[in-house]
């Protein structure tokens, strides 16, 4: 799998845990269980309106209404079957753009799938997927972060700063390892291992604003 772009390996390694989960294991996804989560990435890669669902909260109810039309119609060993394969056309499966596109939404599911036991374990994360998951965390900090009001919010690592987003006159240090920084930012807040510095009425304002897309 070490030839594998990093979006295909986590494809490929999602589906394996989904495999060996099966349709009714937890997750990360409140309200969702391992079947709904395969629908829910079958869907957005099939369905041009339920992917822009996922991105404009007007058109989110009808996202939310063909994820369950799939679920309902689609046995859960085709979906990863489909999900698997990947799209043979459109904006997640563009050549060249597949990779970027899709890294982020891979790895966070994995670690959905991952982390929903509490039996998990840290993984070794390849560097090739750091390095994927470190230029898309830069790029898209102000859109998952942008809930965060009145504090101006540095992204750091254990080696150096990331990223900072936001203003205020208060300031709050988010520490982390890159995939723990991603994690948090797209609201698995829980389930990341990462510190925050700061005064701590800012801390409260980070810790409680809802993150992600």
């Amino acid at each position: 799998m070490s030839s594998l772009k990093p979006a295909a390996a986590e494809r490929a390694l999602l589906v394996d845990l989904l495999r060996e989960r099966g349709p009714a294991g937890p997750t990360l996804c409140a309200g969702w269980e391992t079947a709904e989560l395969a629908a829910h990435l079958v869907t957005r890669e099939s369905d041009p309106v339920a992917l822009a669902g996922i991105l404009v909260p007007p058109l989110h109810a009808r996202t939310e209404q063909r994820e369950a039309a799939m679920l309902a119609s689609v046995p859960y060993e085709r979906l990863l079957q489909r999900l698997a394969v990947g799209p043979p056309f459109g904006l997640v499966g563009l050549p060249g753009l597949a990779d970027t596109v899709n890294v982020h939404e891979f790895f966070v599911h994995h670690e959905d799938v991952r982390r929903a036991t509490p039996d998990w374990e840290p993984r070794q994360i390849p560097t090739s997927l750091e390095t994927a998951l470190r230029r898309r965390l830069v790029a898209l900090a102000p859109l998952l972060l942008r809930a965060v009001k009145g504090v101006r919010l540095h992204l750091r690592t254990p080696t150096g700063p990331l990223r900072s987003v936001g203003r205020g006159a208060d300031e709050v240090t988010l520490i982390g390892e890159v995939p723990e920084l991603f994690l948090y930012a797209f609201g698995r807040k829980a389930a990341a291992q990462v510190s925050l510095e700061g005064p701590e009425g800012a801390r409260a304002t980070v810790a409680s604003a809802p993150l992600g897309l």
